[in-house]
């Protein structure tokens, strides 16, 4: 019962209108990876078993593409989202009427492979620093919650990257060979229904 009146004021607190309502929101995003941590955990790291033992950043970094597929090339807008990661690797991207755009083609395919494997670096890393600074109790407290910080920024910036309009994540899962090349008995086996998702995002 606690839980619930700690979610229901959580969640009362917050005010899309307030002038400080991004600031709120981290806050309550914070809040609800507080409580969730342990399973949070549990299930950021079942990739280890479903790759094999490796996590599923090393599997990424390690897809060797061939070149030649027929993907025609895709420019976007840069996201603002974006451009607040400072330590991702260089975004694919040219100059197209004066403007800069982002670029997905047989060309780039690799380099956003290795963005999506810097997100996940990003969370796990995070989560590291996390149960580093508790563990030095009291000590790490303000630490602890500068790592939870990054980790939530980490974790909100994996989610738009998934779910951006532009779609790369989905373009490399369909139009590419990298979900071939991490996919492993383990995982195929639980393939029926992943199928339908991924046929239904190359539809889109």
């Amino acid at each position: 019962m606690d839980h619930i009146a700690d979610v229901q004021a959580a969640l009362s607190a917050f005010d899309a209108r307030a002038t400080d309502a991004d600031d709120r929101l981290s806050s309550l995003e914070i809040f609800f990876l507080l409580r969730s941590f342990p399973k949070f955990i549990a299930r950021f790291n079942e990739d280890t078993r479903l790759c094999g033992g490796k996590r599923l950043f090393e599997v990424i970094r390690e897809w060797n593409p061939a070149r030649g597929a027929k993907i025609l090339p895709r420019l976007f807008d840069w996201p603002d989202w974006l451009v607040q990661f400072k330590a991702l690797p260089p975004i694919p991207s040219r100059v197209v009427d004066g403007k800069v755009k982002c670029e997905f083609s047989d060309v780039t395919k690799r380099m956003w492979s290795e963005v999506l494997a810097a997100f996940l670096v990003g969370v796990d890393k995070s989560i590291g620093d996390v149960k580093l600074a508790r563990g030095r109790g009291e000590e790490g407290e303000e630490e602890a919650h500068r790592a939870m910080r990054q980790l939530n920024k980490w974790c909100r910036g994996l989610y738009y990257f998934v779910s951006w309009e532009a779609g790369i994540v989905q373009r490399l899962l369909t139009k590419t060979s990298m979900l071939n090349s991490i996919a492993i008995p383990t995982m195929l086996e639980k393939t029926a229904s992943s199928r339908c998702l991924i046929d239904a995002l190359d539809q889109s």
